[in-house]
């Protein structure tokens, strides 16, 4: 919790009205309290065996911006461009608008054991899948 009791209590009751006091606030914060060392001692991961790969996901994007969501110098570059239109952008038309949004994920995953799904083409697998067999369509046209 951030602040003091009573900032926590005027922002409650910004929210939801006057639904309780500084005593009933201290009270929840301390019972909501108790079990914090023990739920951040279940949550410390288990080193992960040598087999195991470390996996790493990053993507980013980028987002077209408002102007009050630019940096101060981009903004000044935005402002300095001369638009196509006037009320929308043009296509393909966004420069000093954009920032990056970038989400990155890391976790470990054991590899899948090879076998014949894993081994075979992906067209021998969905025909496989669907009983569909090959025939041999060269037998019975006429030449």
């Amino acid at each position: 919790m951030r602040g003091s009791y009573d900032q926590a209590k005027e922002a409650i009751e910004l929210r939801c009205g006057k639904v309780l006091g500084k005593r009933q606030a201290e009270h929840l914060v301390a019972c909501a309290a108790v079990d914090i060392d023990g739920f951040y001692a279940r949550r410390v991961p288990t080193p992960s065996t040598a087999p195991t790969t470390l996996v790493i996901q990053v993507d980013g994007k980028g987002i077209a911006m408002r102007p009050s969501g630019l940096r101060p110098a981009t903004l000044k570059a935005h402002l300095k461009t001369p638009r196509a239109m006037r009320t929308r952008l043009a296509p393909g038309e966004k420069p000093h608008r954009k920032r990056m949004a970038t989400l990155a994920c890391v976790f470990d995953a054991d590899p899948a054991p090879p076998g014949a799904r894993t081994t075979s083409s992906p067209r021998r697998r969905a025909a496989a899948a669907s009983g569909l067999r090959a025939r041999d369509r060269s037998r019975g046209r006429s030449g």
